[in-house]
C-alpha cells in the first residue's frame, strides 16, 4: 500500500483558492484515487470539521500546530512526516521543511511574495520565501503549476528543468441551488448594498490586488455619473491591515459610502452576492490564475480584468481587459461593463465556452497521475 501525506493545512474557508484547492482535491481523491493508496491528512485540529465525508479507512487525519512559514514548520513538522514514513508527499502550496530528504511535489500557484509585500513584517520575511520557494523548485520530484503564466514565471526566475513541470488547471466549483439558504442570503445582501446595483470584487485586500487603484477609478466614475447610474463598490475577502488604507482612501475620494467592506462570506453568502452583481472586476497586478472572475462568469455576470497574461490565459474573451495601472482605464472599463448591453452579452457568452475548460474532476485526475510519475 502507498502511503502518501497531504499538507491540508490550509483547509479552512478563510484561506480563500488555497482552501478551495485543498477541499476540491480531497472531495475528488475520495472517490478517484486507487484503493490501495492511503493518505495522512496534516491539518489543524480545529479544521477538521472540513474534512466531512472521506472514507476513514484511506484518509487518516493527522493533526499538526505549525503554520506556514514558521520555524516549527522547518524543524517539528519535518519530524512529524519523517515519523509517517510516506512514499510521497504534496505540498499544496510551496512553503515546506527546506531539509525533508523524502519524495515531494509542490504545487506553486503564483510568484506574488517575491514581488509585493502587504508590509513591512512581509517585506522582510521575503528572503526566507525565496529560500523556501528555491529549495523547493530544487528538491521537489515534481512541480505543479496552475496556469502556463505561473510556468513562465517559474522559469524566468528559477534555475529548473521545464519537463519536471506540469501545469494543471484549476477546476470550477458550480454551486447548486441552495434553497431557502439562498433566499436568506439575497435578502441580507439587499440590505448591504441598500437596494442600489454594485459592482462586486471578491479576493484578498492585498496591495498586489491593486484596490486602492479601484478605489481612485470608482470615484472617477462617480464623479463622471453622479445620479444617472447610481452603483456600489462591494468589496469580499478575510480583513487585512490593508483595509484601512483602502477605507481612508475612499473618504478621502468622497465614495465612502458606495465602498462596502463586506470581509470573509460563506460560500451560500457568496453565491448571493454573485447572482445579484452588475458586474465583475478584478484590478490584480500579478495573479497565479484566478477563480473568482470564472465564478461570476458561470453565474452570469459579465467581467472585467487587468490586461494581464494569466487572465488572457485562463478568461479568454471572457472579459473585458484594461490598464491595471491606470486608474482612467479602470474608470471606463466600469462605465462600459456596467452600461453596454452588446458588451455584456458577448463577455458572457465567450465565458460560458470557457469555463468548459475547468473541473475539479479532471484536476484531481491529472494529480494524481502526478504522483505515479513521482512514485
Amino acid at each position: 500500500m502507498r502511503k502518501i501525506i497531504l499538507d491540508c493545512r490550509f483547509l479552512n474557508p478563510c484561506n480563500a483558492g488555497l482552501a478551495r484547492y485543498t477541499s476540491e482535491l480531497l472531495y475528488h481523491f475520495n472517490s478517484l484515487a486507487p484503493k490501495d493508496w492511503q493518505f495522512f491528512l496534516l491539518v489543524f485540529e480545529k479544521d477538521r470539521e472540513y474534512l466531512r465525508g472521506l472514507d476513514r479507512e484511506r484518509f487518516k487525519q493527522v493533526f499538526v500546530k505549525e503554520k506556514w512559514y514558521s520555524f516549527g514548520e522547518q524543524l517539528s513538522l519535518a519530524k512529524t512526516i519523517y515519523g509517517l514514513k510516506p512514499d510521497l508527499v504534496h505540498f499544496f502550496n510551496d512553503n515546506h521543511p527546506i531539509a525533508l530528504q523524502l519524495p515531494f511535489v509542490l504545487t506553486i500557484h503564483d510568484l506574488t511574495r517575491l514581488f509585493y509585500s502587504s508590509g513591512l513584517k512581509s517585506l522582510l520575511k521575503r528572503p526566507f520565501l525565496k529560500v523556501v520557494l528555491k529549495s523547493g523548485l530544487s528538491h521537489a520530484r515534481k512541480i505543479i503549476a496552475i496556469s502556463e503564466t505561473t510556468k513562465s514565471e517559474i522559469l524566468g526566475n528559477f534555475t529548473v528543468a521545464p519537463e519536471k513541470i506540469t501545469v494543471i488547471y484549476n477546476g470550477l466549483s458550480l454551486w447548486g441551488s441552495k434553497g431557502t439558504l439562498l433566499e436568506k442570503a439575497k435578502t441580507e445582501v439587499g440590505k448591504l448594498s441598500g437596494g442600489v446595483p454594485y459592482l462586486l470584487y471578491v479576493g484578498q485586500l492585498r496591495p498586489h490586488k491593486n484596490l486602492l487603484r479601484l478605489i481612485e477609478a470608482f470615484a472617477i466614475f462617480r464623479r463622471a455619473f453622479p445620479d444617472k447610474t447610481p452603483l456600489k463598490l462591494l468589496l469580499v475577502g478575510k480583513k487585512s491591515p490593508f483595509l484601512q488604507k483602502i477605507l481612508r482612501l475612499a473618504e478621502r475620494l468622497g465614495v465612502e459610502n458606495e465602498v462596502v467592506a463586506i470581509g470573509f462570506v460563506d460560500d451560500v453568502t457568496l453565491l448571493a452576492l454573485y447572482s445579484q452583481a452588475a458586474a465583475f472586476i478584478l484590478p490584480s497586478l500579478n495573479e497565479g490564475f484566478g477563480l473568482p472572475p470564472l465564478e461570476a462568469l458561470a453565474m452570469g455576470v459579465p467581467v472585467a480584468a487587468s490586461d494581464l497574461p494569466v487572465f488572457r490565459e485562463i478568461l479568454g474573451r471572457g472579459a473585458y481587459y484594461f490598464d491595471p495601472f491606470s486608474a482612467q482605464a479602470i474608470a471606463l472599463a466600469i462605465k462600459k461593463i456596467t452600461t453596454s448591453k452588446s458588451l455584456r452579452e458577448e463577455i458572457l457568452r465567450y465565458g460560458r465556452r470557457q469555463l468548459q475548460k475547468y473541473d475539479w474532476q479532471n484536476t484531481a485526475a491529472k494529480t494524481l497521475d502526478v504522483y505515479r510519475e513521482a512514485l
